[in-house]
């Protein structure tokens, strides 16, 4: 699985990225990524994770094909991932609502 890319945009706990690692996921942590820069770059990977910071737009979207497959939100809702659109292009839409929601501190509240 080596070449399966995600791109972990906002801060989410270590053991996320842990998990994600040991799966054999090749994990690009980029957490102060601009709209901008996602735009351009997502293309580039196979699978986003996000949490409320980063917007999903449809111009990301667009961009991200046909690469782009996945959109993992970390933490409940969808309210800042085209839904839409992302149908549109066939790219899955995920969120896990019971997610560690600790920040890159590897503690639990």
């Amino acid at each position: 699985m080596k070449d399966v890319k995600v791109l972990v945009c906002d801060p989410i706990d270590d053991v996320g990225v842990k998990m994600l690692k040991e799966a054999g996921y090749q994990v690009d942590l980029k957490t102060e990524i601009t709209p901008q820069d996602l735009v351009k770059v997502a293309g580039t990977y196979d699978a986003l994770v996000v949490r409320s910071r980063t917007k999903v737009t449809k111009d990301v979207l667009q961009a991200g094909k046909p690469k782009l497959k996945i959109v993992a939100r970390s933490g409940v809702g969808l309210d800042n991932v085209d839904t839409e659109t992302a149908k549109t292009l066939g790219i899955k839409v995920v969120n896990s609502a019971e997610a560690p929601s600790t920040l890159s501190t590897g503690t639990r509240p």
